[in-house]
């Protein structure tokens, strides 16, 4: 039983618009006004409390959620390139041991929402990360996005063991399901669908469904004395599976041609630097994003099933999530 209220930051986004309506009264914080529009709706009964403010300074509104005894921080800058990094250590880092700083004002118990990134990034299928597992260090320096997110992880610990924080890092691979209306998550499947995605490269894809680890974390608050880390993971596969398997639910083409990973990197490099140039975005994907692609992603966990986690299986997540796209026309969007 979950007891006292709940602080959900980044509250517009995949995970915590899933979340919120397991959390009535919760409160939910978004950076704008039109943010709050799409999430005061949310939360069973009387809904959610939004609160409009940003994760780097919460004083001018952490006078308005005293009382809450959690906080699910869910906010991240999630940009995969080179370009523009200072804004993603500053919303993922300092944002972060903001969030401690808070929690301890407040007296809460914090969960820290990270990614499988940070431990579960390989050069071979056969290897995987599980909660006792070292940092990807030297693997992620070059990626903003996940060497953030270890970083963040690396100083909220200390940070909260001096503070007396109750810390518990939640670690997920990439969430798929219905309802990513930024189109973050889903934009490899909507590129997919929409006869974008022109090549293939030999790596992997380690993903599980947002709705079971809705389920996952609500356990974890409800829990009096919960580990330090979880892993919440799904199905690993290579990249060629995955499209493979949504191309059959899809009906869509898979992608005929391997690019080797150096070619990729390359093309991605060029393209990249004609279109810093030209001032124009290229249509070929980020060096960070090749950069990443070409590696493996394994992730399990030794804990999950102490809360009573469990994966649905893929096929109905990828169903799901194709219906999903489908009807919303999401296929078609740049993302």
């Amino acid at each position: 039983m979950l007891h006292g209220s709940v602080l959900v930051t980044g509250a517009s986004g995949f995970l915590a618009r899933h979340l919120l309506p397991s959390l009535p009264g919760a409160f939910a914080l978004v950076r704008t006004e039109a943010r709050a529009d799409t999430v005061g709706h949310l939360g069973e009964g009387g809904g959610v409390i939004p609160v409009i403010g940003t994760v780097e300074d919460p004083s001018p509104w952490s006078t308005r959620v005293q009382g809450a005894t959690t906080i699910v921080h869910a906010a991240a800058l999630v940009r995969h390139s080179r370009r523009n990094a200072g804004e993603v250590y500053r919303t993922n880092v300092d944002g972060t041991l903001a969030m401690v700083r808070l929690a301890a004002q407040l007296r809460a118990r914090m969960i820290l929402v990270s990614t499988s990134g940070t431990v579960g990034c390989f050069s071979t299928p056969t290897e995987e990360a599980d909660e006792g597992s070292p940092y990807c260090g030297e693997v992620i320096r070059r990626w903003p996005y996940y060497d953030s997110k270890m970083r963040a992880e690396i100083q909220a610990r200390e940070l909260s063991r001096r503070l007396g924080v109750e810390l518990v890092i939640v670690r997920l691979p990439v969430l798929l399901g219905p309802g990513d209306h930024v189109g973050r998550s889903t934009g490899l499947i909507a590129r997919l669908i929409a006869g974008s995605q022109h090549f293939l490269i030999n790596g992997g894809i380690s993903f599980t469904d947002v709705r079971d680890v809705v389920d996952g974390l609500v356990a974890i608050m409800s829990m009096p004395t919960p580990r330090t880390i979880y892993h919440l993971p799904g199905t690993s596969w290579s990249l060629a599976t995955f499209l493979l398997r949504c191309a059959e639910i899809s009906g869509a083409e898979v992608p005929r041609h391997f690019l080797p990973a150096l070619v990729a990197r390359l093309a991605a490099q060029l393209a990249d630097g004609a279109s810093r140039l030209v001032g124009v975005r290229s249509s070929f994907p980020d060096p960070v994003v090749i950069e990443m692609a070409s590696h493996y992603w394994g992730f399990r966990s030794r804990w999950s099933h102490e809360i009573g986690f469990l994966a649905r299986p893929a096929e109905t997540t990828l169903r799901d999530t194709i219906a999903w796209l489908r009807s919303t026309k999401k296929v078609a969007h740049e993302i």
